[in-house]
């Protein structure tokens, strides 16, 4: 217990951001998500209104 004690001060005293990923980098790493997590979701949405209009027999009208 002690030394994890000593551990955190230690890092408090040298600053642990420091040792952190730099922003940038967050920043890239974060905007990369959110894009794939986007992308995701566009093609789930393709996917799902050509499901939708197969099984309303929409697709009828779509091929003539």
């Amino acid at each position: 217990m002690g030394n994890s004690k000593k551990r955190l001060e230690s890092n408090a005293r040298n600053g642990w951001l420091r040792k952190d990923i730099s922003p940038i980098l967050s920043f890239m790493i974060l905007s990369l998500a959110l894009l794939g997590v986007f992308l995701m979701g566009a093609y789930f949405m393709k996917e799902y209104i050509e499901a939708w209009n197969v099984a309303s027999g929409d697709i009828k009208e779509i091929m003539e």
